[in-house]
């Protein structure tokens, strides 16, 4: 996706005319308050990629057993293998 320069300019002058405005109209708390409102459904979107990211390594090491017991200690000099190699 490469935009053209047309496009680039034209969404740089609104975000550059839209900090202005907040600016003036209500100083930097306005766009402090602005910035945290737009980033708020990032941080959600965020947060819930965490919580499902670990749900799937739970689930995958539930599934394939990925857990250092002591019947499964490596010995000396060995690295250590999670799975069987049958």
């Amino acid at each position: 996706m490469t935009p053209s320069n047309k496009k680039k300019i034209v969404w740089g002058a609104l975000l550059a005319l839209i900090a202005i405005s907040l600016l003036f109209s209500g100083g930097l708390t306005a766009l402090e308050n602005t910035l945290i409102i737009v980033a708020l459904p990032f941080s959600l979107a965020i947060i819930f990629m965490m919580i499902s990211l670990l749900i799937e390594l739970k689930h995958e090491k539930n599934k394939m057993g990925l857990s250092i017991t002591p019947d499964r200690l490596p010995k000396t000099d060995q690295p250590f293998k999670s799975y069987s190699e049958d």
